[in-house]
C-alpha cells in the first residue's frame, strides 16, 4: 500500500505501513505539480505554470511516472487550463480532452496513442484559453463515461469503450425538464452498474423539475446540515443510461465509491448509499465537527473497499479519535485515539485538527488510516493501524 503526494517540485510514494520512501520523482525543469491521478501502474503528474496577478495556475503537460519505481515514462502536452482537468484512467487507457471536447485516449506505459474521438455535435467548444469544467471524464476499468455540457447547459453523458472509443449509449434529460446548470460524470461503479452525476439542477421556473421524473428520490439528511435547493445526485444505469435514483439537496459534499456503495462526505459526517438502489447502507455518522472546514477538499473520510475511517468528535486539545466503520451496517469495526501534540496556544483555530486522508488494510488484516496533520509547514502524515 502506497502514500502518494505531490508538492510543487515533485512526487513521493511511501509505504503507508512502514512510513519509508519508496521513491521521490522531480518534474520537469520550468514546470511546477498541481495535481497527480494515480492508476493500476502509472501515475499521471499535472504539471504546468502559474499565470496572473492571482497566481491561477495552469496545467500545460501530463507527465507519466511508473508507480512502482517513479521512473518518467512519457510526457504530452496538455490543454491550458486551470484546476481538476478532464483526465481520467481506465485500466491501462490514459484518456484526457482537448480544449473543444475531444477524448484522446493514450497507452498508459508508453503514451502512444489508441484513438480519438470528437465532442457531440451541439456541445460546448471554445478557442485558445482556460478549459472550464463543461465537461468531464471518469472511468472504471472496463467503461469510461463523458460529460458534456450542450444545448444551452444540458447535460449530455456517454458510454465509451476505453480500448476503442466506441459508444454503447448516451443520455440526456427531457428537454422540457432539462438541467439548466448541468450535471457532470463523477464516478463508475463496477458492483453496481452505475454512472454516477453530480451538479444542479435549477431552471428558471424552480427548482428539481427533472427529479420528478426519476423513479426513486430521496432527501439530503438534516442532521448533515441544510440542504440548498439545486445540488443533486442522480444514479444513472451504466448498461442502458436510464436514470435509476437521485438525492437531493447535498452542500459541498465529496463522493467515494465504495463495494456496492456511494459514500457521501462532508465535514459534518457521512451517508453511504446502496449504488444500485439509493436506498441507506447504514446509518448517517455524525462526526461532531460540525463547523470545522474541510482542508482536504473532502468530508475528512478515508473510504476504502467496505469500510470507512472518520475523525469524530468531542476533540480534546492534542487528541484525535478515529472510527473505523463498516459501510453495510451500523456496528463500529475498530476505534484509536492519538495524541498529535498540538499545543494547547495552537488548537485555538479548529483548522489545525488533523484529518483522514486515506484507508486501507494492511497485511495482518487491520486498517491502516492515514491522519494528515496541518499545524506543522511540512504537514506530516500520522499512520494509525486500527485493530477490529
Amino acid at each position: 500500500m502506497l502514500s502518494l503526494s505531490y508538492r510543487p517540485t515533485g512526487v513521493s510514494a511511501v509505504s503507508a505501513t512502514t512510513g519509508s520512501t519508496r521513491w521521490t520523482a522531480p518534474v520537469p525543469k520550468k514546470l511546477l505539480a498541481f495535481g497527480i491521478v494515480p492508476g493500476d501502474d502509472v501515475v499521471i503528474v499535472e504539471a504546468g505554470h502559474i499565470y496572473g496577478r492571482m497566481g491561477a495556475p495552469g496545467v500545460t503537460e501530463y507527465v507519466a511516472l511508473d508507480l512502482r519505481t517513479g521512473r518518467r515514462l512519457w510526457t504530452s502536452a496538455a490543454p491550458w487550463h486551470f484546476a481538476n482537468p478532464p483526465i481520467t484512467i481506465s485500466g491501462d487507457t490514459v484518456l484526457t480532452t482537448d480544449l473543444t471536447g475531444a477524448i484522446t485516449a493514450r497507452q498508459a506505459l508508453t503514451g502512444r496513442v489508441q484513438w480519438r474521438r470528437p465532442p457531440p455535435s451541439g456541445c460546448w467548444r471554445r478557442g485558445p484559453g482556460p478549459l472550464s469544467n463543461a465537461f468531464a471524464l471518469t472511468a472504471d476499468h472496463t467503461r469510461v463515461a463523458a460529460s458534456f455540457s450542450c444545448d444551452g447547459y444540458r447535460a449530455l453523458v456517454q458510454m465509451l469503450d476505453p480500448a476503442t472509443g466506441a459508444m454503447s449509449w448516451s443520455w440526456q434529460p427531457p428537454r422540457s425538464v432539462g438541467v439548466q446548470s448541468g450535471l457532470t460524470a463523477t464516478g463508475v461503479a463496477s458492483q453496481g452498474d452505475i454512472v454516477l452525476l453530480t451538479g444542479q439542477d435549477a431552471p428558471p421556473d424552480g427548482p428539481y423539475p427533472f427529479a420528478r421524473t426519476v423513479p426513486r428520490r430521496y432527501a439530503w439528511p438534516g442532521s448533515l446540515g441544510p440542504a440548498d435547493d439545486i445540488q443533486v445526485v442522480l444514479a444513472l444505469d451504466a448498461r442502458t443510461g436510464r436514470p435509476r435514483w437521485i438525492e437531493l439537496g447535498g452542500q459541498q459534499v465529496s463522493f467515494v465509491l465504495a463495494d456496492g456503495a456511494v459514500c457521501e462526505t462532508v465535514s459534518t459526517g457521512m451517508e453511504c448509499r446502496d449504488d444500485f438502489t439509493g436506498t441507506p447502507t447504514s446509518p448517517v455518522l455524525v462526526t461532531g465537527q460540525s463547523g470545522v472546514p474541510s482542508l482536504a477538499g473532502d468530508g475528512s473520510a478515508g473510504i476504502s473497499g467496505s469500510t470507512a475511517a472518520v475523525t469524530v468528535a468531542p476533540f480534546r486539545v492534542g487528541l484525535v479519535s478515529v472510527d473505523v466503520i463498516p459501510i453495510r451496517g451500523d456496528r463500529p469495526l475498530g476505534q484509536a485515539e492519538v495524541s498529535t501534540g498540538i499545543s494547547p496556544a495552537s488548537a485555538s483555530h479548529a483548522t489545525l485538527q488533523p484529518f483522514v486522508v486515506a484507508a486501507g488494510a494492511s497485511p495482518s488484516g487491520r486498517t491502516i488510516v492515514l491522519l494528515r496533520r496541518v499545524d506543522l509547514p511540512s504537514d506530516p502524515v500520522i499512520a494509525l493501524e486500527v485493530q477490529q
